[in-house]
C-alpha cells in the first residue's frame, strides 16, 4: 500500500512503523538518506547517528543521479527505510528563473524513489512533511502547517560533527523523538519564566 504523506508500509509486516507520528526503527536498520549533504539531510544524519542508528546509507550526486539511476543504487545499498530529502535547489533567483526545471527534476527524483522503494520492498519511505509532523506532534501544535514553495526554505548553517566522539564510544541516551519533546518542554518552561516573549 502506498501512502505519499505517511510513506510505504507493507501489508503483512509483523511490526508497525508508527506510534502516532513517531517512527519505530531498529538500531541496525539499513537507513538511506537522500539529500544527506543538504541542510535538512545533514541534520537528520547527525540526529540518527546521535540516537545510535548504526547503518546510515547515502550516495552523493556524482555516484547516483536520482532522476535516472535509482534502481542500481537500491540494489547496491539495499535500504530498509528511506528518508527522501534530496531536491534540486538554487536559491531565490534560480527558483524564480527556472521554476519548471526545478519542479521537473524534483518530481522525477520523487517518482523514481517511490517506484524503487515499492519495487525493492522498502519497509518505510519518509518525506519532509512527515518530519515536520513529528516536530509538530512533539510541540503539541495542532494547527495547519503551510507549505509555500514560493518562499525561501531557510538559511544554511554550520553544525557540529559528532562522529569523533561517537568513535570514542559515546552513545546518546535520548532518541530523536524524545529529544524533540524535551526541547519543546524546556522552551515552554522558560517561556513561563519570561525568558522568551
Amino acid at each position: 500500500m502506498l501512502d505519499i504523506c505517511r510513506g510505504i508500509e507493507r501489508p503483512g509486516d509483523s511490526k508497525r512503523f508508527h506510534r502516532g507520528n513517531f517512527l519505530l526503527l531498529n538500531k541496525q536498520s539499513r537507513i538511506l538518506v537522500t539529500g544527506h549533504t543538504g541542510m535538512l539531510g545533514k541534520a537528520l544524519v547527525r540526529a540518527l547517528r546521535a540516537a545510535g542508528y548504526e547503518i546510515i546509507l547515502a550516495a552523493v550526486h556524482a555516484e547516483c543521479d536520482l532522476t535516472a539511476q535509482v534502481g542500481a543504487l537500491f540494489e547496491r545499498l539495499q535500504p530498509e527505510f528511506v528518508f527522501h530529502l534530496a531536491a534540486r535547489v538554487g536559491g531565490i533567483k534560480a527558483n524564480t528563473t527556472f521554476p519548471a526545471d526545478f519542479l521537473y527534476e524534483n518530481l522525477a527524483m520523487q517518482n523514481n524513489v517511490i517506484r524503487e522503494c515499492h519495487r525493492s520492498g522498502v519497509k518505510k519511505l519518509v518525506f519532509v512533511r512527515e518530519l515536520a509532523d513529528l516536530i509538530a506532534g512533539a510541540a503539541g501544535y495542532d494547527g495547519r502547517i503551510a507549505w509555500d514553495s514560493a518562499m525561501p526554505d531557510g538559511m544554511p548553517r554550520k553544525c557540529v560533527d559528532v562522529s569523533r566522539i561517537a568513535a570514542l564510544g559515546y552513545r546518546p541516551r535520548i532518541g530523536l523523538a524524545e529529544g524533540i519533546k524535551g526541547v519543546v518542554q524546556q522552551y515552554r518552561e522558560l517561556k513561563k519564566k519570561g525568558v522568551y516573549p
